[in-house]
């Protein structure tokens, strides 16, 4: 890949939950990678009878600005 944007993520299903991650896979391992600026090391992973690849990530929603705060309203009383 000629740059981390252009490396597949992946959403994958484990006994835990799930994760979102970069992939490598060999020799009956998967290796979830995270990003780097995480500090997260590698999960490794017996393929596939401990994680299910459900499919690719091909898009993110994210939130521009912060959650405005509830207002609570006068009764005027």
């Amino acid at each position: 890949w000629a740059n981390e944007l252009d490396r597949p993520i992946y959403f994958l299903e484990h006994r835990d939950g799930w994760l979102c991650a970069w992939c490598s896979l060999g020799e009956g391992h998967l290796i979830a990678i995270p990003h780097p600026s995480t500090s997260l090391p590698p999960l490794v992973f017996a393929y596939p009878d401990e994680v299910e690849v459900l499919g690719q990530v091909v898009g993110v929603a994210s939130r521009l600005t912060a959650p405005s705060r509830a207002r609570v309203r006068s009764t005027g009383v």
